[in-house]
Formats: C-alpha cells, structure tokens, sequence
C-alpha cells in the first residue's frame, strides 16, 4: 500500500483547518470559537421520536469543514450523481456522541480520488479550541468505486475516554498531482455513557433481539447516539438493501444531520 508522507496530509490539513496538533504546539491567532453550551448531558436532548435521530441540543466547535479539495480530479460517474469531495459522516451543528470506546466511524469518499487515506484522531480542548494530541492515526486502503467506507477504531491503539472530545479527520491525497493536494474532512465525537441518556436505553435494548438492526438504530437514534444509529442501520440496509422500511428510515437519519445525499452511496 502507498502510504501518506510524514510530513504530509496532518501538517497541511493542520494549516489549513486553523489546527493546533501536538501538546507542544503554540497558539497563532486567537479564535473566536461557537464553544459548547453548559449543562447536563440530559439537557441537551428532544427525543420525541423513535423513527428519527434525536441529536443533542449542543452546538459543535465552528471549525469544521464539509470537505475541502485542491485540485484532485474526480472520476466521471453516471449522470455526475454522485458527491466530488470527502466527508465525514458527522454532526456539523451538534456533537456526535457514541457510547463506544472504539467506535465504528464512517466517511464518504468520491471515485477515483486516491487508492489510500489517513485517518488521524486528536484529543480537542473546548477551551483553547484547539487539538491537543493526536491519539489515533491509519493509513486506510480505497476501493477504485469510492463510497460509504467505515473504520473502527482498534483497541489496541486507543480507547475513547468518556466525557472527552474528539476531533477526526480524514485527509486523501491527490494521487495524479503529488502530496501537495489533497482533499478532506472533519467532524468531533464524544464518548458518553448510559447514566447521561435521556432514555434507559439499557431496559430498551434488552426488549430487543440483537439481530434486529432496525430496531437497533430506532433505540440509539432516540437516545441521540449518532455513531451507533448509523452503525445499526447501515448494517440493517446491507443485510436487506431492497428493504423500503429501512432505507426510509436511513434516509430520515442522514437527513437529519444534513447528509441525506449521501443516502444512496
């Protein structure tokens, strides 16, 4: 596999985002950042309905990017359908939390791009508003066709701490123009645990068979835990992809997070 360069993606992307990665690194310029809204985790919730995603009424830090590109030229697809840049799949206006300590997370990629990416996770601090150590990092083999990729986050590398942020990204280069380019996108994450939900998601699931994906999705949708709702029901649509039901029900919850032209990769 052809890795990214060292001195590469991170660096670029770092710039170009307003990043500060590494514990040592020095503050620029200051940021005038839409920092987090206060309050209990309970508070930051309206589930009121089990078909849809229900996020936390918590704005996300204001420097995320719906995908950035310098150049990398995009393989021709039917009718030009589908989306020509990165992105993750993320909350912009909220946090996206997850339960897990190795989440599963998922990201988009336009055909043709590259043959690899880089995956990079840094511990981000509301205060300063900046990242203050990157704790997660791989190299991740492409498929020529693009599309919804996922990756989950290996164990023996790093474990998500509950109650902290996370900043990830993913960075491609432009493999027919050098390192120099590239293309990417951001998004945050926060571990929570049950005692924080809205719901007893706990007394949820254990009225749920293990193997009803939709059921799945349904309960962490209406808890408004983003990463394991996409996880249940992607898994849920590749089991029965002619299902009308649940590719409904993805529909609605890409839409509510702004991703619904992504529903159909």
């Amino acid at each position: 596999m052809k890795y990214l360069s060292r001195i590469s993606a991170i660096a670029m992307v770092a710039a170009t985002l307003g990043l500060q990665i590494g514990p040592a690194a020095a503050s620029s310029e200051a940021v005038n950042p839409r920092l987090l809204a206060n309050g209990s985790l309970s508070d930051r919730y309206s589930s009121n309905n089990i078909k849809g995603f229900s996020p936390p009424d918590r704005g996300a830090p204001s420097r995320t990017s719906d995908g950035g590109t310098r150049g990398c030229p995009v393989a021709a697809t039917p009718n030009n359908s589908q989306p020509k840049a990165v992105r993750v799949m993320s909350l912009k206006d909220n946090i996206s939390l997850t339960l897990a300590a190795n989440p599963t997370l998922f990201f988009y990629v336009p055909p043709g791009l590259s043959s690899n990416a880089e995956l990079v996770v840094a511990k981000f601090d509301v205060e300063s508003d900046r990242d203050t150590e990157v704790v997660y990092k791989t190299a991740i083999d492409l498929p020529s066709q693009g599309g919804l990729l996922s990756h989950q986050l290996s164990q023996n590398q790093y474990q998500l701490e509950v109650g902290q942020m996370y900043h990830w990204y993913v960075v491609i280069p432009c493999e027919s123009t050098g390192i120099a380019e590239y293309d990417f996108s951001d998004g945050f994450i926060e571990r929570t645990d049950l005692a924080s939900l809205p719901i007893d998601l706990n007394n949820r699931l254990a009225t749920i068979d293990g193997r009803d994906r939709l059921a799945l999705g349904d309960a962490y949708a209406e808890a408004g835990v983003w990463h394991e709702a996409l996880l249940h029901l992607n898994q849920a649509r590749n089991a029965d992809p002619n299902n009308p039901e649940i590719q409904a029900r993805w529909q609605n919850l890409l839409n509510a997070a702004n991703l619904g032209e992504y529903s159909q990769q």
